[in-house]
């Protein structure tokens, strides 16, 4: 595709801005990328990413929008190390008990943050046109006098010298994560500040790397603490323990309503012991420890409604965690970046002349909104039910819709047909709107008692129900 434009900038060089470089190289002659980290080849840790030594994943959606945007992806990760997991070998843990995944013809591929990172911006970076300059801050929007044109950047290096200096561009792209300033940019552009939706669990994790022996366990198991039955296991607690690249295994315990997994060796053995499975916890007792315990509890879903601005500055997009982040917990992080990446994508082809190339933010901070709203609710749904959640509130009906949800996920423990679309809701693969199908809602309340018993629930059946 021949370049139509002449300069994009993309502020930071994590996934999101990988993701938005590869999509910008199709449109424009050159694609800078600044990010404040030396951006590394290898699959290591940056100061700019803390959270990646944790649970990652990329989920089955952003693995097939990564495969379309980046041909070959899957072969390069499994190339660099990753393992081709069959999740029908997988325990998961659902309130009900064990989920029925052995009828599972899915796949999955076992790697970390790290190393999914690693690939997608090597592949990213290597597209003809696409310039990192790391150790680099992007510290302002260059704009007209009247703060409706964003027509650059400026940019402080990092490298000990201190030297400003700016960078022109026909449209800017923040992806620069959860610490994003753009409620500074926009103010300094005279836009007044957006609403702001936030809802936090108060959830913590810990995590470490492991080697383990051969057959101590299935190449991924665990589960979510919320919504576990009233006679079992502290419903504030969980963990997962997965297969990652080279013969590596990572542990990453979780806890919501400040019950934080502990940092320290024997309390973080007593935590995965107080789970409501084993598994865990009998395999770090055959556990070859690699890495120390790190926590982390910057777990809040926030949500900057840009979309809602009576005004927007041409030539400027904002995308991923500066727009919204979520729980991490949940791993929908990389995939919704990777969804956003096509909508960037959708915007760009439609965007014939310069006008609508500087009216394109406009319409990509509404058309994200609406690619944010299925992984929102997920998040939000699991979120808002925790003890001492601040936030929100629920949305109306929340409560109802919670309650049928939960006898939908009950139901799936002897159906594994329906199993596979909560786990393809979960994946984003498919939109949740099956579930509010009526004749689903007709066999759920059919069977009211008996599904919520499952899920620890005595709610009455919904009013009018038969």
């Amino acid at each position: 595709m021949a370049a139509r434009w002449g300069t994009a900038v993309v502020v930071g060089g994590s996934v999101a801005g990988c993701f938005a470089a590869r999509v910008l190289a199709d449109h424009f002659e050159r694609v800078v990328v600044f990010d404040r980290d030396d951006l590394p080849d290898a699959a290591t840790a940056r100061r700019g990413a803390p959270h990646a030594v944790h649970f990652h994943a990329l989920l089955a959606r952003g693995r097939r929008v990564a495969e379309e945007l980046l041909p070959g992806f899957d072969d390069d990760l499994l190339g660099s190390g990753a393992v081709r997991t069959n999740l029908s070998e997988a325990r998961v843990y659902e309130p009900y008990g064990w989920a029925p995944t052995a009828a599972s013809t899915r796949s999955g591929i076992g790697a970390s943050r790290l190393l999914i990172e690693a690939v997608i911006r090597r592949r990213a970076m290597a597209r003809p046109g696409v310039e990192v300059r790391p150790r680099a801050e992007v510290v302002e929007l260059v704009a007209t006098s009247d703060g409706r044109q964003v027509t650059g950047v400026r940019v402080r290096a990092l490298d000990g010298s201190d030297v400003v200096g700016e960078q022109a561009a026909d449209l800017v792209v923040d992806a620069s994560g959860r610490t994003s300033p753009i409620l500074s940019w926009l103010q300094a552009l005279g836009s007044d500040p957006p609403a702001v939706t936030t809802v936090n669990a108060h959830w913590g994790y810990a995590s470490r790397f492991l080697h383990l022996p051969a057959g101590a366990a299935p190449p991924a198991v665990g589960g979510f603490p919320i919504g576990a039955a009233s006679d079992g296991p502290p419903a504030t607690r969980g963990g997962f323990l997965l297969a990652q690249e080279d013969d590596l295994w990572l542990v990453t315990l979780s806890g919501c309503a400040k019950d934080f997994p502990p940092d320290e060796e024997e309390g973080f053995i007593a935590f995965a012991r107080s789970l409501a499975f084993d598994d865990i916890a009998d395999a770090l007792a055959l556990a070859e420890p690699l890495t120390p315990i790190r926590r982390w509890r910057n777990t809040v879903n926030r949500w900057r409604h840009l979309e809602s601005l009576p005004w927007w500055p041409a030539g400027f997009a904002c995308m991923a965690d500066a727009v919204c982040s979520f729980n991490p917990v949940y791993g929908q992080g990389m995939t919704v970046a990777a969804l956003e990446a096509l909508d960037l994508q959708t915007e760009l082809e439609a965007s014939a002349s310069s006008a609508e190339l500087a009216d394109l933010g406009r319409r990509f901070q509404s058309r994200i909104a609406a690619t944010l709203r299925q992984p929102w609710e997920a998040a939000s749904r699991s979120d808002l039910r925790v003890p001492g959640v601040e936030g929100g509130p629920p949305p109306p009906g929340f409560r109802e819709h919670l309650e049928l949800y939960d006898r939908v996920v009950a139901l799936g423990r002897d159906d594994p047909a329906i199993y596979e679309r909560i786990a393809a809701t979960n994946q984003l693969v498919i939109s949740a709107e099956w579930i509010e199908d009526p004749a689903l809602r007709a066999r759920v309340i059919a069977d009211w008692e008996r599904l919520g018993a499952m899920m620890g629930s005595a709610a009455p059946r919904p009013s009018g129900a038969p």
